[in-house]
């Protein structure tokens, strides 16, 4: 009944899948969810999200593959200010990250891991205060839990500082992590913490404060600035013990470590948020440390920078070598005029069309290991702009039977 042959039907189905599919590219920049996001049951970030960050990297990167030299800093296929000098602003000038403030009897309160069930009731207590805080989220919990993304947008609005501690918690120091899993949980993250307070990130608080060559590198080349502390409250030791998990021995743990680092002249706390003894204990620190003269602060005037990209930088690469991009310049044929205008064209529109507070995070993939040839499970079945494989596929389909 059908006078056309299997062989074109297939090579026109082919053709239709191919044609929409190609600017994804999404194994050359982002590895499959499986591989890079190892907590049981991870709540993915939204397929739009998934989506914009593999749209930016086509938009600025083309389709690779990475050639130092060539006047463009791919950072989305490796090139760093380590790797490639000559493209991405190097050699690289970053040290470790800071562990105390620039500014003498600065101290910077900070809570990692959130947000959860207490960062809410926590804000409150700080607005009471009137002390302004800094809060590392992973965007694993935002996604998991809206009420959560809920307790981030309250505390942005309330004058505090939200910055970035990775999306799902995996350590930037372990030598194991791959490179393409270091980048994807921090531009990931980034792009959920801009859902919902509409801003990215500068600042990175490095999971179980470590860092190695790798991760450093990225960042400086990124635009980020990893923060460390010099005063720990070791909640999160008391909490692994399981033992004497109350907020006197926070308060205790936080004078203690004060009393060691006097001599430091200015300071970086760590608290977490996901801890209700811990939070308990905040209203107790604070009275303690306007006893000491200290002048509270948030990262961004511990550290002396920005604490949020400007909504005309580059989303990705550091503000020194934003330029070297393909829509952004680093080319011979880009003048710097059109370079400047083609930024500010990509910036805005990444930071736009995304809920303030996310709905439901898409269900845990159930791909197997060793499949990273594979396009994301959050991405499957999708192509950029919205339109899923399957209507690409019916469209050719159509096409040929209404021929």
């Amino acid at each position: 009944m059908f006078p056309y042959s299997s062989t074109l039907v297939s090579s026109l189905l082919l053709f239709a899948i191919v044609a929409r599919a190609a600017p994804a590219d999404i194994a050359s920049t982002f590895p499959r969810p499986n591989e890079w996001c190892l907590l049981k049951d991870c709540a993915q970030p939204p397929a739009n999200i998934v989506d914009r960050a593999v749209t930016l990297d086509q938009q600025l990167f083309g389709p690779g593959p990475a050639k130092c030299g060539d006047g463009i800093c791919d950072i989305a296929r490796g090139e760093t200010c380590s790797s490639c000098a000559a493209d991405c602003g190097g050699p690289c000038k970053n040290g470790p990250p800071a562990t105390k403030c620039r500014q003498r009897n600065h101290f910077a309160l900070t809570f990692d891991d959130g947000a959860s069930e207490f960062t809410h009731g926590l804000v409150e207590l700080l607005n009471k205060e009137g002390v302004k805080a800094t809060f590392f989220v992973n965007g694993v919990w935002l996604m998991r839990d809206k009420s959560n993304a809920a307790a981030t947008k309250f505390a942005y609005d309330s004058g505090h500082l939200i910055q970035s501690h990775t999306y799902t918690h995996r350590s930037l120091g372990d030598t194991k992590v791959p490179y393409s899993h270091v980048r994807t949980e921090l531009v990931f993250n980034d792009l959920v913490i801009e859902s919902v307070i509409g801003r990215r990130p500068r600042i990175v608080r490095p999971p179980y404060l470590e860092t190695n060559p790798q991760s450093l590198t990225f960042m400086e080349t990124a635009g980020y600035v990893a923060a460390n502390i010099n005063v720990d409250s070791n909640d999160w030791r008391l909490a692994e013990s399981g033992k004497d998990m109350t907020s006197a021995n926070v308060a205790r743990n936080v004078r203690q470590a004060f009393a060691a680092k006097r001599g430091d002249g200015s300071w970086i706390h760590l608290q977490h948020d996901r801890y209700g003894f811990s939070t308990q204990a905040v209203g107790e620190i604070i009275g303690f440390l306007r006893g000491e003269g200290v002048q509270f602060v948030t990262m961004d005037v511990c550290l002396g920078i920005d604490g949020y990209r400007a909504a005309n930088d580059n989303p990705v690469l550091a503000t020194a070598i934003a330029g070297k991009t393909l829509l952004g310049g680093g080319l011979p044929s880009v003048n710097a005029s059109t370079t400047s205008t083609t930024t500010t064209t990509t910036a805005s529109a990444t930071s736009t069309g995304l809920p303030l507070i996310p709905t439901q995070a898409p269900p845990p993939s159930n791909a197997k290991a060793g499949e990273g040839d594979k396009p994301s499970a959050a991405t499957v079945g999708r192509v950029p702009g919205g339109v899923s494989m399957i209507a690409a596929v019916a469209a050719a389909v159509a096409g040929v039977l209404l021929y």
